[in-house]
This record gives structure tokens, sequence and C-alpha cells, in this order.
């Protein structure tokens, strides 16, 4: 064999490593930026919840339609009425039912963490869309039926304990 022939040998070899030690770098770096996008959904999921809690209209909710001392979707003549008597306060009920719609959103499209939200806030969900239930369908028939369609779908799938699956 001459100089020649072992110094090509040689050189194939080392292009033939260079290529698999790239490979092998490409494949921690995806592995990495996985556990990163993972770690930034939580994050986005957290703040989203934060959020949410930062929202004054339960307080008004719950003061003028005795929201947090119902068991049930209250009558919707009682809803009404209170609408009708104050303004501010349906202002408040679309507020607050537009950002449970907009996390059910989210959990539904992939964006946030759903045992992160069904864990802090499963039962405000549920219980949000129990008591608003009969105007939410006054709603729908007077605007749009898809209103609210995406907090129905996720307090459905929740009550038959079944995950929201999202797209990986």
């Amino acid at each position: 064999m001459t100089i020649y022939e072992f110094l090509n040998i040689l050189v194939q070899a080392l292009m033939i490593l260079i290529i698999s030690l790239g490979f092998i770098y490409a494949r921690k770096q995806f592995n990495l930026h996985a556990r990163s996008h993972e770690w930034e959904r939580m994050m986005l999921t957290q703040n989203a919840i934060v959020d949410f809690r930062k929202n004054q209209s339960l307080k008004t909710i719950s003061t003028k339609l005795d929201y947090l001392s119902q068991t049930h979707s209250t009558d919707l003549s009682k809803i009404n009425e209170a609408f009708d008597k104050d303004s501010e306060l349906r202002a408040d009920a679309h507020m607050y039912l537009n950002q449970i719609e907009i996390l059910c959103a989210g959990m539904l499209n992939g964006v946030y963490e759903e045992k992160l939200i069904k864990d802090s806030m499963g039962n405000t969900i549920s219980y949000a869309f129990e008591f608003f239930k009969d105007y939410i369908e006054q709603r729908r028939t007077d605007l749009s039926p898809n209103l609210y369609k995406k907090t129905e779908q996720v307090v459905k799938l929740w009550q038959q304990n079944k995950p929201i699956n999202q797209p990986k």
C-alpha cells in the first residue's frame, strides 16, 4: 500500500467521523430544543393562569349574581334581569367567559398544558360553564351557535375523564 492510498483511506475515515459527530451534535440540539419548547409551553400556561386570576370581573359577578354560592346554573331570567340593570356586570361576565374560552382553545390547540390548567382551575372552568349554561345557550341562539364551544368541549371531555388530544 502506498502512502497516497493510506492517506486517502485516512481522509475518508476522518470525513466519516466528522459527519457522524455532526449527526450526534444535531440530535442533541434537537432534544435540547424539544425540552426547551416544553418548558416554554409550561411557562406560557402558568402566565395565562396568573393573568386569569388577576381578572377582577369574578368579584363583580360573585357579588351581584351570587356566583360562588350556587351549585347549579342560575335561572336565566335572574341573569338577564341583573344584566339589564347593570351593563358593566354583563361586560364582566362576558370577559370572564371569554378568558375561559381562550384558555380552552389554547388547550385544544396544544398551546397550553392541559394538566396544569386542569389541576389549578379545572373546577373553575366547569363551574363557570354550568353556572352560565342557560345564558350561553341564549347567546348562541341570538348570536352564534359556536359561542363558547371550546369551553363546552373541554368540560365534556373532563366530565368523561378523557384527556384533550393535543397536537404534538
